[in-house]
């Protein structure tokens, strides 16, 4: 969620490979003789701004200034929405930012709503040190820049500083601001300093005055964002004395280690879902409770209010707790919205096709719990209309899934074969390693799978909750 300033570097950097370099300085060459003196005036346009961006980003600063008034104006807008001083400003290009406001450039335009302040402060570490990008910052508060202001999102210079975990700038603006302040969804400094990770920052702030017991419009505490973003230090920083103990848990969330070492027919356990779930009915402490029981998220949302006592949830008003979330996450429908979509022409990745794989997985995983919270709760349940019409709309339900699955296996297999039908990549002739890339299939094929399951589970049963 945090948010940086434009890459326009080349791909070409990533490699280290001379012979490779000069392959693409030579298509390049190439490219620009095949059109010399057939652009258009808006082409040509178009090129003399990408290398004006480049020379700013390159810090190129002679080039810049001696195309102004001539290919671009003072103030002109880039690619963007950017300015010359807007883009110099977010890149930490000092030199440049002085000689442009020296020139007259209007340091109060906005790029999107966000300001000139706001750009330097989003200044990311990998593009300049934050000391560098301190100097910007510290020229234009000088220079009279509000330093108040804010964006869309109500965001001001001192939540984008924080977001990039930037102390430099913190302490710069941190006088001239209110520490009170909070974005659209009731993100303070604090909030953003702990979702960039840094917990000096985080720790600094917390001496200045800042207390982290505040909750967002989500009801999330910083101590819950770190948590979700497994961020280690700043968890041991937030943690309640009380609490720090081997109880600490750190649960990585990522593709391997939900699905390594399944064995046939085991449930992956989701076991963040679970631990948002807690966080969500205040029982966070019983979290090591599921942790060590290695409860999967499917058994999890069929728990009975004597089963959790069974598994070691002593407080009475906790399992009622549990019950009444589970029951209010069974009682929102499934959305199409939720389904994962590759567009037909749009690129994609691996990661990509893993992402909508995990995401299919979990609605799936969620759907079979939904009917077995069902099946199990129906003569507690509310029920309004003829019980043997639900039981009967329930066998119906059951039936397609049972099909589903058989198709959900032939896919399982059929991906296998796939896998043995990739080939290499040739990266370096125009052929494109896309059509030899068979699980965009899969992709489709277990899209078609989900929005079947979807529109199966949202059609009119009577209502029994």
């Amino acid at each position: 969620m945090a948010f940086h300033g434009p890459d326009y570097s080349s791909s070409e950097d990533e490699f280290d490979d001379p012979d490779f370099k000069e392959l693409m300085r030579q298509q390049k060459l190439e490219r620009l003789q095949l059109y010399n003196g057939n652009l258009t005036e808006k082409q040509q346009k178009e090129q003399n701004i990408k290398k004006i961006q480049n020379n700013v980003i390159n810090r190129n600063n002679d080039e810049v200034l001696s195309v102004i008034n001539i290919d671009i104006n003072l103030d002109e807008r880039l690619e963007d929405e950017w300015t010359l001083i807007l883009l110099a400003a977010s890149v930490a290009n000092f030199d440049l930012v002085v000689e442009l406001h020296k020139m007259g450039a209007d340091i109060n335009l906005k790029k999107g709503g966000d300001t000139i302040l706001m750009c330097a402060c989003n200044c990311p570490l990998s593009t300049a040190s934050f000391e560098e990008s301190s100097e910007v910052i510290k020229f234009l508060i000088d220079i009279g820049v509000d330093v108040t202001s804010k964006n869309r999102k109500r965001m001001n210079a001192l939540m984008f500083a924080a977001s990039n975990g930037n102390i430099n700038a913190v302490e710069l603006l941190l006088p001239l601001v209110d520490l009170t302040e909070e974005d659209n969804q009731n993100w303070d400094a604090l909030f953003w300093a702990v979702y960039s990770g840094n917990a000096a920052l985080v720790e600094f702030l917390i001496d200045k005055g800042l207390t982290f017991d505040r909750v967002d419009l989500k009801g999330s505490t910083p101590l819950d964002i770190a948590i979700d973003n497994n961020l280690k230090d700043v968890i041991e920083l937030l943690m309640p004395e009380e609490n720090k103990s081997e109880d600490l848990i750190i649960i990585n969330n990522n593709f391997e280690d939900i699905f390594r070492d399944l064995k046939n027919g085991a449930k992956p356990l989701f076991t963040q879902d679970i631990c948002n779930i807690l966080h969500g009915t205040r029982c966070e402490n019983l979290m090591k409770l599921f942790v060590d029981q290695g409860i999967n998220l499917l058994d999890f949302l069929t728990l009975s209010e004597e089963e959790f006592a069974a598994m070691g949830v002593e407080m009475p008003f906790q399992r009622r707790r549990l019950v009444a979330g589970i029951h209010k996450f069974h009682k929102r429908p499934f959305h199409p919205s939720s389904v994962p979509v590759v567009g037909k022409d749009e690129p994609y990745s691996n990661v990509d096709v893993a992402a909508a794989v995990f995401s299919a997985i979990k609605q799936v995983v969620c759907m079979e719990a939904a009917f077995k919270y069902l099946v199990k709760n129906k003569d507690e349940l509310d029920v309004i209309n003829d019980k043997k019409v639900i039981e009967q709309t329930v066998c119906n339900i059951e039936s397609k899934l049972i099909r589903l699955r058989k198709v959900a296996i032939k896919l399982q297999k059929k991906a296998v074969n796939w896998d043995d039908q990739i080939q290499p990549v040739n990266i370096i002739t125009a052929k494109s390693g896309r059509r030899w890339f068979p699980w965009r299939k899969a992709v489709i094929v277990f899209g078609i799978v989900i929005v079947a399951s979807v529109k199966l589970w949202k059609r009119p049963i009577p209502s029994i909750i």
